[in-house]
């Protein structure tokens, strides 16, 4: 679902939630207070919505794309690879059959060398891979096949018989012939006048390495490239042949808070908690106290009677998920608890993998925000799950609703006291 779709919805529900409102404070079940702070909290989200989907509504044509590619499992666990670093850039190989191949990317996603190249390209064209030229290949001009062989002849006669070595050349009878030749034992020898060669530069020149054609005795500096197409079976030369560009890829850093959210199995975590009577939101969209709506990884409720329909208020747990391949940073605690200082909430939980810095659990532990660390996205699930199931979070939040429920007795006393006395 798009962030849009979710404002959608969102919106769908205050506005029903409003509705409802007015009529209990018309039945008289709500006191004037408490329509008018519930009214105003509403009214104040109503609007906050509506600058988010304004702003929603100007996302071009590639965000929808990313979102969608995100949801394929193998998008996923390709950018997973790129995230822990098992994977830096996309190399590829000329192959035969296919073409080219990306083998690296086809291990990490189990997919064919086909559909590796169609989820490559997709990436690309949504801007969530960076392509640059790797290298230039060649193609048959007939048939536009990659299976070449390259073939190297004599550029006199084409025959493939050459040989390739120093060359000597005597300047005395102009014999010319590989270095090897020459040599006798100790000394250099003119096979032709049987001269002794002893200064270089005074009785002979060396050159090369050059060629020698075994069929028409000629050197040449280099032998001439022809190819031959392993398909249709069309010879031809260098400049014929289609010149086809090679692409490694490498991770688009401008989308990297993107990948760390979908690649993050929160939609799993949901599904979990779901069966252990916690209600989880992701992303979630929070009213804070100020009136201004918070974006969050998650949020959780735990399920009591009659809070079937969450409203986007008060949650038992705020979560925000961050990743990093060393640390998380100072900075990402800090963005998190500008925004959770606005919620009224028991337990605001960051997640980092794979841990946190040092500056970044003191400034935790200033804000009074829990700290998680969970060593790989492997075992992210189990963790988050254990922790929310931890006795230590199941007895806070009974102390804090207990002592919630005290204190509202309690001005509920002194309330009916007042209205006695006034009586």
């Amino acid at each position: 679902m798009s962030v849009r779709s979710e404002l959608e919805n969102l919106k769908v529900k205050a506005e029903k939630a409003l509705s409802e409102l007015e009529d209990k404070y018309f039945k008289k079940e709500l006191s004037e207070d408490q329509y008018k702070k519930w009214k105003n909290r509403l009214e104040d989200y109503l609007r906050s919505l509506h600058k988010q989907i304004e702003a929603a509504g100007s996302e071009d044509s590639l965000s929808l794309e990313r979102s969608l590619l995100y949801e394929k499992s193998e998008a996923q666990k390709l950018l997973t690879a790129f995230l822990d670093e098992r994977v830096k850039r996309l190399i590829p190989i000329i192959d035969k059959e296919y073409g080219v191949r990306y083998p690296e990317v086809e291990k990490v996603t189990g997919l064919s060398a086909l559909d590796t190249i169609v989820l490559i390209d997709q990436l690309a064209e949504s801007n969530i891979l960076s392509a640059s030229i790797y290298s230039k290949g060649i193609k048959c001009p007939r048939c536009r096949s990659n299976n070449i062989l390259a073939q190297y002849v004599c550029p006199y006669c084409q025959s493939p018989d050459f040989d390739k070595g120093k060359v000597i050349e005597h300047f005395k009878c102009h014999y010319m012939d590989f270095e090897l030749k020459f040599k006798k034992e100790t000394e250099l020898l003119c096979p032709r006048c049987n001269s002794v060669l002893k200064n270089l530069g005074v009785d002979y020149q060396k050159h090369g390495p050059w060629f020698k054609c075994s069929s028409c005795v000629k050197f040449f500096d280099e032998p001439l490239a022809t190819y031959s197409c392993g398909d249709c079976g069309s010879v031809f030369e260098l400049q014929q042949a289609v010149f086809q560009s090679l692409y490694s890829y490498t991770l688009n850093m401008n989308y990297i808070s993107e990948y760390e959210k979908v690649t993050i199995p929160l939609k799993q975590l949901e599904e979990q908690l779901a069966e252990k009577g916690w209600i989880l939101k992701t992303p979630a969209f929070i009213i804070g106290v100020s009136g201004l709506m918070h974006q969050f990884s998650a949020a959780l409720w735990f399920k009591k009677e009659g809070l079937e329909a969450i409203l986007p208020v008060d949650p038992d747990i705020i979560l925000e998920v961050y990743t990093s391949s060393t640390g998380i940073t100072a900075d990402k605690v800090l963005s998190f608890a500008v925004k959770a200082q606005d919620v009224d909430c028991r337990v605001k939980l960051i997640v980092g993998i794979p841990r946190f810095e040092s500056k970044a659990i003191e400034l935790a532990e200033h804000y009074n925000i829990e700290l998680l660390p969970v060593r790989n996205r492997e075992i992210f699930i189990e963790t988050v799950v254990n922790y929310v199931l931890s006795r230590e979070v199941s007895e806070r939040l009974r102390l804090q609703t207990a002592e919630t429920a005290a204190l509202e007795d309690a001005l509920k006393m002194l309330d009916e006291k007042l209205v006695g006395e006034g009586d």
